[in-house]
């Protein structure tokens, strides 16, 4: 593809100083006039591999922004959230945290919003986080997340820098991702529920309960895993240990059975720490992967049970500020529960 464009420049080059040059030959009036037909097919030649390069490169991109597979299912995704100086503090995967979030930074509801010049020191940012296309043969349990965007919200300006993280084609070896940098202008009450948001979510201000099942049973049937998670990129997972490890992160979940049922236990988590697979991990590092999981888990006991997907589900989301909350204050003291979740029905069913 490179030495397309060098050589297309360089026909280009050839041909403007030619137009300037006066040829001697006997023959230059037919010479000239078979020279440009040929440097002229060249070109088109070479344009036309060039577009057709640079619409497949953006069908690629277009098919990894986009919020559905080919077959029309919903990607899923989170939201990672960095502090002031870049580093994850947490993550954001409660379906209604998740809403709450695409909500304020939709740029749909902002239509009134305009580039803005100085957007001040940062104080938190939230990164978009969405599932890969599945590709052909690829198992769900491999698919792995993929950063495509970060909103920065200013500590002290009523702005939002938005950053594309996508890998863009490039044209004529200009990064198009250099130019997909923008600060606009937001609402004041915008900018001060992210910042809000942010605080509560550090200050463990937002509490949310996961139900899991898991094979076997937890001795003491509740308490605390501790350990230190480190991210193993080649394999989309992450792994356990249980003392300090270089580039590794604390991650604490509370547990406590619920239920026991045919080998099986029903959990209640709360997420300390807000890890990449901690549940999952965790659990299965402690001898006791989740029901369903193909990634932590043993396949020929999920097979017994039927399960393809790992049995996980946020169920429960209470909001307890001990601090202003500005405009989310109206959200003090409330709760949602999801009341039915199939894997509890299905497995713990009511006597």
């Amino acid at each position: 593809m490179k030495k397309q464009l060098a050589m297309f420049c360089v026909l280009v080059l050839s041909m403007s100083l030619l137009s300037g040059c006066r040829i001697t030959s006997p023959n230059d009036k037919e010479f000239q006039r078979d020279w440009v037909d040929s440097m002229t097919d060249s070109i088109e030649e070479a344009a036309e591999e060039w577009a057709q390069d640079w619409e497949d490169s953006m069908d690629e991109a277009a098919r990894a922004w986009s919020t559905q597979d080919e077959n029309g299912v919903e990607k899923d995704h989170y939201w990672k959230i960095l502090d002031s100086e870049g580093s994850e503090i947490g993550t954001v995967t409660d379906p209604e945290q998740v809403k709450a979030i695409d909500a304020l930074l939709n740029d749909d509801g902002h239509p009134g919003d305009r580039l803005a010049e100085d957007p001040g020191d940062p104080a938190y940012s939230y990164v978009y986080c969405q599932q890969e296309t599945l590709k052909v043969g690829q198992k769900e349990e491999d698919r792995k997340y993929e950063e495509l965007v970060r909103f920065t919200v200013s500590a002290s300006e009523d702005v939002v820098t938005l950053v594309i993280l996508e890998d863009l084609p490039s044209l004529l070896h200009v990064d198009l991702g250099d130019f997909l940098t923008f600060t606009i202008d937001v609402p004041a009450e915008t900018a001060e529920a992210l910042r809000v948001m942010n605080q509560k979510i550090r200050d463990r201000e937002l509490q949310k309960l996961y139900l899991c099942v898991i094979h076997g049973e937890m001795e003491p049937p509740e308490g605390k895993l501790k350990g230190y998670i480190l991210k193993d990129g080649d394999r989309a997972q992450v792994r356990v240990f249980d003392k300090p490890v270089p580039s590794g992160r604390t991650a604490v979940t509370l547990y406590r059975t619920l239920k026991r049922r045919n080998g099986l236990s029903l959990m209640e988590c709360d997420l300390i720490t807000g890890r990449t697979h901690q549940i999952r991990a965790q659990f299965a590092a402690a001898g006791h992967p989740l029901l369903g999981d193909g990634k932590y888990g043993r396949e020929r006991d999920n097979r017994r049970f039927d399960r393809r997907f790992q049995a996980l589900y946020s169920y429960k989301l209470r909001f307890a500020f001990t601090t202003d909350a500005g405009p989310l204050e109206a959200l003090n003291g409330r709760e949602w529960t999801v009341e039915n979740v199939d894997f509890v029905e299905e497995y713990f069913p009511r006597e």
